[in-house]
């Protein structure tokens, strides 16, 4: 009879971590709001350049002197206003280094020490927004443009070869 109330006991136990994790929402109600793409698309890809090892120079080093891979968030339908408005990107980091990069996700055959770098902008855990990034929207009008660039960073010096893949959400903060 001990036996089975020690399994019964030892079997609860996983529930009981399992409901510890919180869940936080976030959003925001505003007056204005745009349908956002990335390059064109929603739900986008952006490619970066295949690169040699040799191409990276050091701990926190990017191929080619930090050459960029720039990319374009657009905001079109955007609620027709009689005041400017600004709008900022807000991004949402998951598996972000502790130097404030995107981890390699790429699982099976992945390159090692390689990361992916919003450039000009250190992710943290959870949301942050791009400092000194945003797109200012006339009156009157309903679009709006920011140009924004990503490449692969060694944070160790000692990158290897392999896929490289990160992930991040955003939103935009109307302000």
């Amino acid at each position: 009879m001990k036996r089975l109330t020690l399994l019964l006991a030892m079997a609860a136990l996983p529930g009981l971590s399992a409901a510890a994790p919180l869940v936080n929402f976030n959003g925001e109600v505003a007056t204005v709001t745009c349908q956002v793409t990335v390059n064109g698309e929603t739900n986008p890809i952006v490619l970066l350049p295949t690169v040699k090892v040799a191409d990276f120079e050091g701990p926190g080093s990017s191929p080619y002197g930090g050459a960029q891979t720039l990319f374009t968030i657009e905001g079109s339908h955007c609620t027709v206003s009689a005041e400017a408005y600004t709008v900022r990107p807000k991004f949402l980091g998951h598996h972000v280094t502790a130097a404030g990069n995107l981890s390699n996700l790429a699982g099976s055959n992945a390159a090692g020490d390689v990361a992916v770098q919003l450039v000009g902008y250190q992710l943290n855990e959870g949301v942050a927004t791009v400092s000194g990034i945003a797109a200012d929207v006339a009156p009157g009008s309903d679009s709006f443009s920011i140009t924004m660039g990503v490449r692969y960073v060694t944070e160790g010096g000692s990158p290897t070869v392999g896929k490289v893949t990160a992930v991040t959400e955003y939103v935009f903060e109307y302000l």
